[in-house]
């Protein structure tokens, strides 16, 4: 497994939180082999996920990329800006590995101004912006887009990645519950346990 398998398998197995009813998004931002901060797409904290088993706006016969306005989620880019803010984690520099099409419009420009060098994504689509499209603001602005082709049939995250995956985030749950320890300590807590089940190599090099 290289790393952008690696980072990639993360990516779909954060995607797998999202309750979105249209589409599972994974993104994370990775600088030096580290991940730095991960999303997904979803409502804010606290506000409830859409009813049913049908996305509203299809419903409503919006296509893909139309009717946001009754949206109340945010794309996984956006997500993992937005952790990052919370946790003091600064993004500059660092490659975004997405499960999605190449970002939106608005995305692309917080992913600009994050200082965010490069777009890694397996999806070769450009998102459905009317008007002015995302890919066209990255390139531009010298953020570098790279398509990767995956292995037909093959799936990064097995079942016993999320198995583990699971048991990892259960621990770090009941350190949360118990630990005085502050937010960005937790995370690189968490982190590193995951990159232990995911790659022990890696752990032994640190």
């Amino acid at each position: 497994m290289d790393w952008n398998e690696y980072f990639f398998g993360i990516a779909e197995a954060v995607s797998k939180k999202s309750h979105c009813l249209s589409h599972h998004f994974g993104a994370i931002a990775v600088l030096n082999n580290f991940i730095l901060a991960t999303g997904y797409n979803g409502p804010p904290m606290n506000y409830p996920h859409c009813s049913g088993t049908i996305c509203p706006r299809h419903i409503l016969g919006y296509k893909s990329g139309e009717g946001l306005e009754v949206c109340p989620a945010a794309h996984a880019e956006l997500n993992v800006l937005i952790e990052a803010a919370r946790l003091g984690i600064k993004l500059e520099g660092s490659t975004l590995y997405l499960t999605s099409p190449t970002p939106c419009r608005e995305c692309s420009k917080a992913i600009v101004n994050a200082g965010i060098k490069e777009i890694a994504t397996l999806n070769p689509e450009a998102y459905p912006d009317v008007g002015l499209e995302g890919r066209n603001i990255l390139e531009t602005c010298g953020v570098t887009i790279r398509i990767y082709k995956q292995e037909v049939g093959k799936d990064y995250v097995t079942k016993e990645i999320e198995e583990g995956l699971d048991r990892e985030l259960d621990v770090f749950a009941e350190t949360l519950l118990h630990s005085p320890l502050r937010m960005p300590e937790l995370k690189a807590i968490a982190l590193k346990s995951i990159i232990g089940f995911l790659d022990p190599e890696k752990e032994k090099e640190e």
